[in-house]
């Protein structure tokens, strides 16, 4: 058998320090890595960088697979493998049914749902070591939480065994089928304890991230933030500080997950981190870029949530919903929705599976952000698990297109109604009512089409030198805007 070829997988040296001599680069090469300021060096013994906080990474055991391969080319490189050489795997679970170990996640929603502070809430179990929303801190064997541990279940139960999920069909408890033999026989399911990694463009690490941990229970000490990182700048060759892009820094988050010993990684929000070079809704780009950080989540066994934004277009299939290629929901292979729940979309959200490639559909969660305070005084949001829902993603969708809807002729009306008031005395300068509207919370938008639906004049002032707005001459102040009945233009 041809050698195995030691040009492999660079990053995992560079992320690792290294595998065994005889499979490292050439001896005493040095990997640097600006992002923590140390260089390691290639032949380095792994068990000697287990000592500096990185654990023994997955990846590893790519390189025993290479003894199995007899497809080489003319360089040594392997081609293929026989299946029947692959030791088959069980699936790992950081959220059972939800999100896998290893596998890349996504999670859409519209901005102001809470989708950040939800991930938050899942690092902060992650640290601790405490189970998950729909995971009960009982065991088979009776053992209750500590009667010491709050209303969130902060504390850890002191008997930790084989835990159930609960099911929205009638409350029953019972474990997810397996995805190959569909059995509901009871399976371990012990809560997932690690480091969690977060990329975060949007909220701010000392005001609001931290905090909000700290509202958690989170174990701060288990959680690392990247939010720079030093490349070399090509057109003035020289070292700089710049943001993090992927796929290209996906090394860089290798190391990270390494010195964090990360069973979840953080994406908030993917666009945000995409390089700049990558055209996010072409599906070869997409696809393109996010593999690496698929083979990073399979080499590390972390869980790599990604988070997205839903686009403005309507329809109710989840999978066609988010921004971007449909590449990006095709490489993960779960996915998660947030939105409002439809009998109470103020108070609460739900958190619902839009795709599930490697088990059944798990029910709908229900939650609410709720408020404590912080040392400062602060008002600091955490979430707070209400139990499952009926709803799918598909319905949640549909629910809040239908209240768009009904949100439209609502504010029109509204507007038609402002206009009328302040143009019932007489012609008014154009700026001036767009002010007031402003003041009114009546978008440009909404008053273009009141004015359009009411037929509102404007015309050009020769004395003030300056537009004005007035209401046609047979319009009746009194008369109410037009409604989808009475035939409006709406």
């Amino acid at each position: 058998m041809a050698d195995i070829p030691r040009n492999i997988y660079p990053s995992q040296r560079q992320a690792t320090g290294g595998y065994e001599e005889a499979k490292a680069p050439i001896q005493g090469q040095q990997d640097h890595v600006p992002e923590m300021g140390v260089f390691v060096t290639g032949g380095q013994d792994r068990r000697d960088m287990q000592d500096d906080h990185s654990p023994e990474l997955g990846a590893f055991a790519a390189y025993e697979e290479y003894d199995d391969y007899d497809d080489y080319d003319e360089d040594g490189h392997p081609i293929s493998i026989l299946v029947s050489k692959v030791k088959p795997e069980q699936v790992r679970w950081l959220w059972p049914g939800r999100i896998p170990l290893g596998k890349l996640t996504l999670l859409d929603g519209d901005p102001g749902l809470g989708k950040s502070l939800l991930t938050l809430d899942l690092a902060a179990r992650v640290t601790t070591g405490r189970a998950m929303p729909d995971v009960p801190d009982t065991d088979s064997r009776g053992f209750e939480k500590p009667a010491h541990a709050d209303s969130r279940g902060f504390e850890k139960p002191a008997h930790a065994g084989r835990t159930e999920v609960l099911d929205a069909r009638g409350g029953a408890w019972l474990h997810p089928p397996d995805p190959c033999t569909g059995s509901s026989e009871p399976r371990d399911y012990e809560p997932i304890e690690g480091g969690v990694v977060l990329l975060s463009s949007e909220d701010d690490l000392a005001a609001t991230i931290c905090p909000r941990l700290v509202a958690a229970c989170a174990d701060l000490s288990r959680v690392r933030a990247m939010q720079t990182v030093y490349g070399l700048d090509v057109e003035r060759g020289v070292v700089r500080e710049r943001g993090v892009l992927l796929p290209q820094d996906v090394d860089f988050l290798a190391h990270a997950i390494a010195r964090a010993q990360a069973k979840l990684v953080v994406i908030d929000p993917l666009m945000a981190y995409l390089d700049g070079r990558v055209n996010s809704w072409r599906d070869q780009d997409v696809r393109a870029a996010l593999a690496p950080l698929a083979r990073l989540a399979e080499q590390t066994g972390a869980a790599i949530l990604v988070l997205r934004h839903l686009t403005k277009g309507g329809g109710s299939n989840a999978l066609y919903r988010g921004g971007g290629s449909i590449g990006i929901i095709g490489a993960a292979r779960s996915g998660l929705l947030v939105a409002k729940h439809p009998e109470r979309p103020e108070e609460e959200r739900v958190l619902a599976s839009s795709k599930s490639n490697l088990g059944p559909p798990m029910p709908a969660l229900a939650y609410h952000i709720v408020a404590t305070r912080n040392s400062y005084g602060d008002a600091v949001p955490y979430v707070k698990w209400c139990g499952t829902v009926p709803y799918t993603a598909s319905q949640l969708l549909a629910a809040a297109e239908r209240e768009g809807m009904e949100r439209v002729p609502r504010r029109l009306n509204e507007a038609c109604a402002f206009l009328q008031e302040v143009l019932a005395d007489g012609p008014r300068l154009t700026t001036e009512v767009e002010q007031l509207a402003w003041e009114a919370s009546i978008s440009d938008h909404t008053l273009r089409r009141a004015r359009q639906t009411l037929g509102v004049q404007a015309r050009h002032s020769a004395f003030r030198g300056a537009w004005l707005l007035a209401l046609p001459e047979t319009a009746n102040p009194t008369q109410s805007p037009p409604t989808r009945e009475d035939g409006g233009l709406w």
